[in-house]
């Protein structure tokens, strides 16, 4: 496991795919394969939800989508004014 880059984190273990309901109990057991006392740390355990984005925020998610969404428009906007207009290879004339 590598180092994390913020002093708390989150590690996905496991995935749950079937659905649970109020009052279902799960059960999990934990082995202590490493100290945290060393370095003061402690552990948890979690349950969340995830979805396709990602962990408990979505707007990182959409963050990226869209500027990946407004990165393609003007790769293909540039693609079509090269495609459209071309400028010889070499030619300075209209540089600057």
């Amino acid at each position: 496991m590598r180092a994390a880059a913020m002093p708390d984190f989150r590690k996905l273990h496991a995935v749950i795919d079937s659905d649970l309901k109020a009052g279902d109990e799960v059960a999990f057991t934990i082995e202590a394969n490493f100290d945290d006392s060393i370095f003061g740390g402690t552990k948890s355990l979690v349950l969340t939800t995830t979805t396709w984005f990602g962990g408990k925020n979505d707007f990182l998610g959409s963050c990226l989508a869209g500027i990946g969404a407004v990165c393609l428009v003007f790769g293909i906007g540039f693609i079509g004014k090269q495609l459209s207009n071309p400028r010889p290879l070499g030619d300075l004339t209209k540089l600057g």
